[in-house]
């Protein structure tokens, strides 16, 4: 798809336009270059494997966390926008699309349709079944998808697992594998702390992209209020209230590049990539 033009997927409530930017295009090779070198090998260790730069968590999103789509978009939105990258794979998408038709809340065309937009537009979170299978047999717990998921977020440098059912993903046996399991709510809650200004510019730019209804950034946070990520809506709306509004659409991949220049030389992610070990401003 051609740079500055939007592609217009119909989801629920909403119809979200997934827009392919000139940023996002210049950007595509760098991050599947970046990437490819933070994935794990099938047969590497989480403590001795690769570990991404600090400037963008990689995490692994439940089917759960999902649906409503309020939580998903908002999941996906960050992603573009480099404040993290979420990670998936086939299984996931596949067990997206069983739950959510035999719950009657999607079409089987719709959750294809639904998916594929996810192929399309976030390929480079893409974790291959065939870099993680040796490891599903080794993961805690009982059941054979969320052991699936717990292989991949392994293999691709996850650091955070994010779920609404946090006792099908043992905390205990993923805390050694370097993986913290959180909820949502929780989660959204650490990053706005952590990156006010980040999260805020992309619920704003979010919102502003809504037409079928339109839909302002407090919207939203209603939205993920009754989704269940309520704490986090209450510090959006406080973020909000505070005038802590972008006056333009945030620049995809500017935090990344900033913390790249700032916190990590060039020669050191080069070590980095070659060794897996993290240079020192990376392991505090």
């Amino acid at each position: 798809m051609p740079p500055n033009t939007c592609r217009t997927v119909g989801i629920g409530l909403f119809v979200s336009p997934m827009c392919w930017s000139s940023r996002r295009v210049a950007n595509g090779a760098a991050k599947a270059v970046d990437a490819s070198s933070r994935r794990l090998s099938p047969t590497t260790s989480r403590t001795d494997g690769v570990w991404g730069p600090p400037s963008m968590a990689r995490v692994f999103v439940d089917t759960n966390v999902l649906f409503p789509f309020s939580v998903m978009d908002l999941m996906l939105a960050l992603t573009e926008d480099a404040v993290h990258e979420v990670l998936w794979t086939e299984t996931l998408l596949a067990e997206w699309e069983r739950v959510i038709v035999r719950a009657q809340r999607r079409s089987p065309e719709s959750a294809a349709s639904i998916t594929a937009a996810i192929r399309e537009f976030f390929p480079e979170g893409r974790i291959a079944e065939g870099e993680y299978a040796n490891l599903v047999s080794a993961m805690p717990g009982h059941d054979h998808d969320d052991r699936h998921h717990m292989a991949a977020a392994v293999t691709g440098g996850a650091t955070i697992i994010i779920t609404w059912n946090r006792d099908d993903f043992p905390p205990d046996g993923l805390a050694p594998l370097g993986i913290q399991v959180m909820d949502p709510d929780e989660y959204l809650c650490e990053l706005i702390v952590e990156l006010p200004h980040e999260v805020v510019n992309t619920v704003t730019r979010l919102a502003a992209e809504k037409r079928q209804p339109p839909l302002t950034p407090y919207d939203l946070a209603d939205s993920l209020a009754k989704a269940g990520t309520l704490n986090f809506a209450v510090r959006l709306r406080d973020h909000l209230d505070m005038g802590q509004v972008p006056d333009a659409a945030p620049q995809s991949g500017s935090r990344r590049d900033r913390a790249r220049s700032s916190s990590v030389s060039a020669s050191e992610v080069a070590a980095w990539r070659r060794t897996g070990h993290r240079p020192a401003v990376m392991s505090s």
